[in-house]
């Protein structure tokens, strides 16, 4: 989502697992927040973008956990 404005809700304790699948976009894991979000884990993911450039993760505000197979690369 493209709202630049920051929001009032928390994200907490949330987990994202075996995801696979592929992209429309090169940005296939998007986790953006607006406050800090906690607890978040990604567990097994697996997508991919057919474009030519390759597939990537952005994070904003996000405090991630990974586990398992990661594709593309967490956000650091």
């Amino acid at each position: 989502c493209e709202h630049r404005y920051v929001s009032g809700v928390t994200i907490e304790d949330i987990k994202f697992k075996n995801i696979k699948g592929t992209s429309t976009l090169p940005v296939a894991v998007l986790l953006r927040c607006g406050v800090p979000c906690r607890g978040v884990v990604l567990q097994n993911v697996d997508l991919s973008y057919n474009g030519q450039a390759g597939t990537l993760s952005h994070c904003e505000n996000a405090n991630a956990t990974y586990v398992g197979y990661q594709h593309p690369q967490p956000c650091i």
